[in-house]
C-alpha cells in the first residue's frame, strides 16, 4: 500500500545525501525528475546525474502528480516534512528515503537492504554521561562482549541481510575493546555486504599503532564526539586527530562544538520512575515522529527498534515481553518480510512497548533538554 502511493508518479528527492546512491544502486528503474537541496553551492549543478534545484521548485509542481522522497536521516528530515506541508503537500505525497529503500528493494527485487545497523560489542566507556543512550551510569553491566558472541552475531546478520549501507559498532568507547582487531578482521570477510564501517569515539583514548593500521586497512570511519567542554583534561582530541591523519584513518570531527559558549544539548529521554501511561495512539504518534526510530541496534540475534530499547534491555534497565508481534525486537534469522515490517514500523502495536517509558528523541516529540555530555557524579 505504501509503494502504490508512488506508482505512476514522478519523484523528486529532497537532499543530495549519502543514501541517494544506495537507492539508485539497488533500484535503477526509479523515475526521478530532479533533486532539490538547500545547499546553494549544489543548486544549478548535478548529483548522481540529476539536476539539482532549490527546494522552492517544488512549490510550483502539481501536488497530485509529484511524490517527494526525503533523503536526510537526522532531525532535519522533520523540518523538510513541515516545509512540504506548508507548500500544500499531503502526508501521502512524501516519505523518508530509508523507508523507501527497504520497501522498494524487497518488494521489487526480493533484496533485504538496510540503510544502517549497529551491533553492540560492549558497554565499557571512559565517560559517565548522565543522559547516556546506553544507560552506562545506571548499569552494573560494564563488560566487553566475547569475540565469539560478536562474530556469531555478525554471521547471523549477514546470512539474513543482503546489504547494509552503514554498519556500526557500539557503544561506550569502542577503542577499548581488547578484541577489536579480531572483530574488524571478521567483518572484513563480509565486506561485499556492507558499504561503510564506522563507530564513535569520545576522544579520550589514544589508539596504538597496530589498531590504527587496522582501522585504515579496513576502511573504518571514526566519528569524534567532542565533550571537551564537560570533561576538560580528559579530552585528547588534538592528539587523536594527529594519530588518525598519520595512519590514514578516515574520521569526522564536529569541531564547531569546541569552545562554544553555549553547551550543546541532548534530550532527557528516559522515565526511570514509572511508565508514562500514554494511550496507544499517543505512543504510535511519538514513535513515528521520534528521531531515534531509524537507529536500529542489534545483539544476540535480535534487532531492536532504537538505541534506548536495545541498551535498556541489554543493561537490565527494562524488561520486555517476548512477543515479537509487538515490535519490541525482531529475530534476525526470521523471514525477510518480518524484518521489513519491523524496520518500517508495520507491527501489530505500531510501536514497541518500551515507548511508554521514553519521552522520545528530537524536536517533534521531546522538549526536555539537558547539557550534552554532562557527567554523573
Amino acid at each position: 500500500e505504501f509503494l502504490k502511493q508512488f506508482e505512476g508518479h514522478e519523484i523528486v528527492i529532497w537532499g543530495a545525501g549519502m543514501l541517494v546512491p544506495v537507492l539508485l544502486k539497488f533500484n535503477k528503474n526509479i523515475k526521478i525528475k530532479y533533486i532539490v537541496d538547500s545547499n546553494e553551492a549544489m543548486q544549478g549543478g548535478t548529483y548522481q546525474g540529476y539536476n539539482v534545484f532549490s527546494p522552492s521548485a517544488l512549490a510550483d509542481e502539481n501536488k497530485d502528480e509529484i511524490r517527494v522522497i526525503i533523503a536526510p536521516t537526522d532531525y532535519f528530515k522533520y523540518d523538510i516534512a513541515k516545509n512540504l506541508q506548508s507548500m500544500g503537500y499531503s502526508e501521502n505525497s512524501y516519505c523518508f528515503l530509508y523507508d523507501f529503500i527497504v520497501l522498494y528493494s524487497y518488494f521489487q527485487h526480493a533484496k533485504l537492504v538496510l540503510p544502517f545497523l549497529d551491533l553492540v560489542i560492549q558497554t565499557v566507556c571512559t565517560l559517565n554521561c548522565k543522559n547516556c543512550l546506553a544507560f552506562i551510569p545506571h548499569s552494573q553491566k560494564h563488560t566487553f562482549r566475547s569475540v565469539e558472541d560478536v562474530k556469531n552475531d555478525i554471521d547471523t546478520i549477514f546470512d539474513s541481510i543482503d546489504h547494509i549501507e552503514t554498519f556500526s559498532l557500539s557503544t561506550g568507547e569502542v577503542l577499548l575493546h581488547p578484541n577489536l582487531a579480531e572483530i574488524l578482521a571478521h567483518l572484513d570477510t563480509k565486506k561485499g555486504q556492507f558499504a561503510n564501517l564506522r563507530f564513535v569515539t569520545n576522544g579520550t583514548v589514544l589508539p596504538k599503532a597496530d589498531t590504527l593500521n587496522l582501522l585504515s586497512q579496513y576502511g573504518c570511519k571514526i566519528y569524534i564526539s567532542d565533550y571537551s567542554y564537560q570533561i576538560k583534561q580528559k579530552s585528547k582530541i588534538p592528539e587523536v586527530i594527529e594519530l588518525f591523519e598519520k595512519h590514514g584513518v578516515k574520521y569526522s570531527y564536529n569541531h564547531s562544538l569546541a569552545g562554544e559558549s553555549t553547551i550543546p544539548q541532548w534530550n532527557d529521554f528516559w522515565s526511570f520512575d514509572k511508565p508514562l501511561m500514554r494511550t496507544a495512539e499517543q505512543n504510535t504518534n511519538m514513535y513515528h515522529k521520534c528521531a531515534d526510530h531509524s537507529c536500529t541496534v542489534s545483539f544476540g540475534g535480535k534487532i531492536f527498534p532504537c538505541a534506548p530499547a536495545c541498551y535498556a534491555i541489554y543493561n537490565d534497565i527494562y524488561k520486555t515481553s517476548s512477543n515479537t508481534e509487538h515490535g519490541n525486537y525482531v529475530l534476525i534469522d526470521s523471514n525477510k518480510l518480518g524484518i521489513v515490517k519491523f524496520f518500517t514500523r508495520a507491527t501489530k502495536n505500531g510501536f514497541p512497548e518500551i515507548c511508554d517509558q521514553c519521552y522520545g528523541m528530537g524536536p517533534l516529540v521531546n522538549s526536555r533538554l539537558v547539557p550534552a555530555g554532562e557527567q554523573a557524579k
